[in-house]
């Protein structure tokens, strides 16, 4: 007796192969795409287009205003994310894990801000230069573009004036000890006379200075808060090293123009000193908007420099935990 094969379905061998074929599919494209990074790359991409989306507002409210509007405690003129802000937004974005938030920070004069967020997906070609991306609490920020232009575009070379002779030189040091940003040495006051704050930090420039090195002169901190910017702190004067020979800027304008004529790679005994340093302070000399609540808390982050930099990172490098101990820069008055 002849059977035939009915053409209608599979046999089971047929089957078992088919269902083999599939499950090396499966399997090398699980091996191929990880899941978890895909989603994490997902909500990048939505934190940028977030971004894109209040950009846009904000420019809306700076020409309706001719300011931007103000940060209480991150947040945009009050309105917290994931709120209404008429007739600028339907509603602010919020970070897509609930665990995150974004940041909003504006200068007090209203004519720049920046937005800050944490990206997951590391390194990500867009994150802020300097800072790691896997434990700072913001690596990815968006700036306005009055203030993308004073940091970032490098400056049209021009001629530097030659300081006046009413200009006399003045010293810079970075100091041999380090600090939090409570402006303790290792987590303890020197003695009961070292504050917190700026008048904490010029302390500590003072006594260093004096006691340690006997520079002799009176000193201050490069450092800002939010109510004073480091740069009227200092007087206008030709800024040398304390070996007096080496220029740092031939006047504060130099200073302050994105580049140092020389790195302020010296302590107050003239060694050598490869480091980071707090600032809290942007390259035109502003202060940041990260920084240690003011020298008074380590619960935060704020803004360092770096001695080993000439260009606009020695004192706009990345942003680091208020928990850490660095160096300050001094300078004289």
């Amino acid at each position: 007796m002849k059977f035939l094969k009915s053409g209608a379905g599979f046999t089971l061998i047929e089957l078992l192969v088919v269902v083999a074929i599939i499950g090396v599919l499966a399997g090398s494209a699980f091996f191929t795409l990880n899941p978890a990074e895909q989603l994490a790359k997902s909500r990048d991409a939505q934190r940028k287009s977030d971004f894109e989306q209040m950009k846009n507002a904000l420019d809306a409210y700076y020409s309706d205003n001719n300011r931007y509007p103000g940060a209480i405690d991150g947040k945009i003129n009050k309105a917290d994310w994931g709120s209404a802000w008429q007739p600028y937004m339907q509603t602010i974005p919020k970070d897509p894990i609930a665990s995150q938030n974004y940041l909003y920070q504006a200068s007090e004069d209203g004519s720049s801000y920046r937005l800050y967020a944490r990206l997951e997906h590391c390194p990500d070609p867009q994150s802020i230069p300097g800072v790691n991306c896997q434990q700072d609490p913001y690596n990815y920020s968006v700036t306005s573009s009055s203030l993308a232009l004073a940091i970032f575009v490098t400056p049209t070379p021009t001629i530097t004036p030659t300081p006046t002779p009413t200009l006399a030189p003045k010293r810079v040091f970075v100091t041999s000890t380090t600090y939090n940003g409570n402006l303790l040495a290792n987590g303890q006051a020197i003695d009961s006379s070292v504050t917190t704050g700026l008048g904490g930090g010029d302390t500590i420039c003072n006594r260093r200075a004096t006691v340690s090195a006997s520079l002799g002169g009176t000193w201050k901190a490069w450092l800002s808060t939010s109510s004073v910017n480091a740069k009227d702190r200092i007087p206008d004067a030709e800024y040398r090293l304390v070996d007096g020979t080496t220029i740092v800027a031939n006047n504060k304008a130099d200073l302050l123009d994105g580049t140092i004529d020389n790195r302020i790679n010296k302590d107050e005994g003239s060694n050598s000193a490869a480091t980071i340093v707090w600032t809290g302070t942007e390259t035109s000399g502003i202060v940041s908007p990260n920084h240690c609540n003011g020298w008074t808390s380590i619960n935060t982050i704020g803004w360092f420099g770096s001695t080993t930099e000439a260009d606009s990172r020695w004192t706009r490098l990345g942003i680091r935990s208020c928990t850490d101990n660095t160096r300050l820069y001094c300078f004289e008055q």
